[in-house]
């Protein structure tokens, strides 16, 4: 299996989080991570644990999600909130379903990202996100949203089942997915270009990165590709950055 974690921010239940634990176990999850939980680890959460118990043991508790974002190459978050239209790039999901035909060349380690019970996964919180997603299931209308563990039951379930089928679809000589170092110096390029581009409007810079980082989560992009791309990036940076004049060319007299 590939090396999937469960993070899990602000649990408000230490029931869901032992049911998760027996999950990790079900599908041999790397680790489950805790951030701030606001629920104790009792023995609620150990009795739903069952043979999933050494997740709880052995899970680690971060003060805050950005702490974690230097242990994987790529994190999904998922929400049961989307975009009430296409303006908030922020809660613009892609389909579950499509995610693990993406995943199959894909090497590294990967964090499913699940917010609180009662409120889910703040605006802040999906920006560290490397892209969103949902699950959609044909429940009631007026009742849509699962229970946090049902959630990632059905995550874990959707990402995995066609792993083996995957593995044996792979060309041997399998493409390198960008790794995560790789994935936060093209955040770091684009951002400088467009700090430069944008230097007096804060909404349109933090717009523009937003859809970045989307299309970058839902492209997968090889190492070569990402290789090409550092190298166009730098010379955009290098090409805005002052001394400029209005016109972009460079001032000689510097």
């Amino acid at each position: 299996m590939k090396q999937i974690s469960i993070v899990l921010v602000g649990s408000e239940s230490s029931g869901n989080v032992g049911a998760i634990a027996r999950l990790c176990a079900n599908f041999g999850v790397k680790e489950l991570i805790l951030i701030k939980p606001e629920c104790v680890i009792d023995g609620e959460a150990y009795a739903r644990a069952v043979h999933g118990k050494k997740y709880l043991d052995e899970s680690p508790i971060y003060p805050s999600l950005k702490d974690i974002v230097e242990k994987f190459d790529l994190l999904i978050g998922f929400s049961a909130r989307d975009a009430n239209d296409n303006s908030n790039v922020l809660r613009i999901p892609i389909s579950l379903d499509v995610i693990p035909n993406k995943m199959k060349n894909v090497k590294g380690s990967i964090g499913l990202v699940f917010g609180r019970e009662s409120s889910g996964l703040t605006n802040k919180e999906l920006n560290i996100c490397d892209f969103l997603t949902q699950i959609v299931l044909p429940t009631k209308p007026n009742y849509p949203v699962l229970n946090l563990s049902h959630a990632v039951c059905v995550a874990l379930y959707t990402l995995t089942r066609d792993e083996k089928k995957n593995e044996e679809q792979c060309p041997k000589e399998e493409i390198r997915e960008l790794n995560g170092v790789e994935l936060r110096m093209l955040h770091t390029f684009f951002e400088e270009s467009v700090d430069m581009l944008f230097p007096d409007d804060e909404r349109r810079r933090g717009q523009v990165k937003r859809v970045f980082q989307n299309i970058m989560g839902r492209s997968f992009v090889s190492g070569r590709e990402a290789h090409t791309l550092l190298g166009t990036f730098r010379l955009i940076s290098k090409y805005l950055a002052p001394p400029y004049k209005e016109d972009r060319t460079y001032n000689e007299e510097e």
